[in-house]
């Protein structure tokens, strides 16, 4: 029914004030009659006591009936209340001339129900000719243990009347100024409430095609300023977000293009007759190379995209580290005689570490890989040791090193040597994937470096 916030805010808040005015004056009318009625009655009782009393020295002989009538007479003018006495019969004792008050059905159905001994006391429009509101008690006089009379009283209530309506006239006036009151108040509550709210709903909307938007304007403490805040952070990280994304459509399309480049370049020039036939091996093995690279490439990124898509699971188990970092080793030996540079291990035997074993070589060998590529002389030491529960691994070299200002990057993708030493045929996803890995064993990794002397890292898992 209501389309936006606002206005359900007016609605509710108005609809809320009214019914909590309706509630007031309901109850202040009904404690008011309530609080009347019971003190009319206890008058009307007190009053038809004393009558009793009257009535009892009336038939005790005590008092003649001019004497009972006048007294009755005079209570009646003094208490502002027609007053009947009745005998059994229905005939009344006293003499009042006014009875047409007794050709009302339902007095009349009252009076026989007092003759049978019941008390009634009631408020209503009574003698619908004159219009009076009128409370009546009818009430049976006992003597000698028998119903010998009844005694009626009726007390106009025109002026409780007025009052209860002065009452409801009071209140409505009282009930429409809050009314307006509170509809003012409310309006600009409300505003204040919606309109932030509408300001984030368009930017949302702005910021999911794709458009630039500005920060929000963050005012106060409260929920609604902590969702502006929350609105702002969740902008910067979609941006941020994007850029990555964009950079990595870029280096990808960049990295992919390069290999293929090469290859559809010599292919084309073999093809071509460019490229001599004696001159083919020497091409095909750069073709080869490239290829490889490429599929590499394309490796290492499916593996980060199933890392961090939380597609990876661990294989955990404990495993004989130091047979790991021998397999390792045998694999390099070829690698390492080519360079001449010397490989050094300091770990000892029986080294036990939970985890998932060909991962924790992946990451080992991507290390050392690493390594490989900007260490031109000197050494390449691989080590472990435990600590407490622990083990920590630990690959140092004597290459180029990285300037320390770098060192925050390197685990980013695509970040290669380019960006700060030597080159490198590297795609920069290889560090990438093994912070990734390091993290899914809950563990550490750290880098030292200083340019010109080497670099460490070391892992703790």
């Amino acid at each position: 029914m209501f389309k936006n916030i606002y206005t359900k805010f007016v609605v509710t808040y108005i609809t809320l004030a009214i019914l909590i005015i309706l509630l007031l004056t309901a109850f202040s009318i009904g404690f008011f009659y309530k609080q009347y009625s019971e003190e009319a009655e206890i008058s009307s009782m007190s009053i038809a006591s004393k009558i009793d009393e009257k009535l009892n020295l009336y038939y005790n002989n005590d008092i003649t009936k001019k004497e009972l009538t006048a007294w009755i007479d005079a209570m009646s003018y003094t208490s502002n209340t027609k007053i009947y006495v009745l005998n059994p019969d229905k005939t009344i004792i006293n003499n009042m001339e006014d009875v047409s008050i007794f050709s009302n059905e339902n007095i009349a159905n009252d009076i026989s129900k007092v003759i049978d001994g019941e008390t009634i006391v009631k408020m209503g429009l009574f003698n619908r000719e004159s219009e009076n509101n009128i409370m009546y008690l009818g009430t049976p006089f006992i003597y000698n243990g028998e119903i010998s009379g009844i005694i009626l009283l009726f007390t106009p209530i025109e002026e409780f009347v007025s009052t209860i309506e002065n009452m409801i006239y009071g209140i409505i006036c009282i009930a429409i100024f809050i009314t307006i009151i509170a509809s003012i108040v409310v309006l600009v509550i409300s505003k204040n409430i919606s309109e932030p709210i509408t300001n984030i709903s368009n930017y949302a909307r702005k910021l999911g095609k794709g458009e630039i938007v500005e920060d929000i304007e963050v005012s106060g403490k409260d929920e609604i300023a902590k969702l502006a805040v929350s609105f702002n952070e969740m902008k910067r990280e979609i941006y941020a977000a994007e850029s990555i994304r964009k950079e990595f459509v870029a280096n990808v399309s960049h990295e992919l293009r390069t290999p293929l480049t090469t290859i559809l370049g010599f292919l084309k020039g073999m093809l071509d007759g460019i490229i001599k036939q004696d001159e083919y091996e020497k091409y095909i093995k750069i073709v080869y190379d490239e290829a490889n690279r490429l599929k590499e490439l394309t490796t290492d990124m499916l593996d980060l995209t199933k890392i961090e898509a939380g597609k990876v699971a661990l294989n955990k188990v404990k495993f004989n580290l130091t047979n790991l970092l021998d397999d390792v080793c045998v694999e390099f030996n070829t690698e390492f005689e080519n360079k001449g540079i010397e490989l050094i291990k300091d770990y000892r035997k029986g080294l036990l570490l939970n985890g998932d074993r060909d991962k924790i070589k992946q990451v080992i060998i991507n290390i050392i890989s690493n390594s490989l590529k900007f260490t031109q002389k000197g050494y390449i030491k691989l080590s472990a040791k435990t600590k407490g529960r622990n083990v920590v691994i630990r690959i140092e070299d004597t290459g180029c090193g990285i300037p320390k200002e770098k060192i925050p990057y390197i685990f980013d993708k695509f970040y290669t040597a380019n960006k700060y030493g030597s080159a490198t045929n590297g795609a920069g996803l290889g560090l990438s994937i093994v912070q990734n890995m390091v993290k899914l064993h809950e563990g550490t990794i750290s880098v030292e470096s200083e340019v010109g002397h080497g670099t460490v890292i070391t892992i703790e898992i």
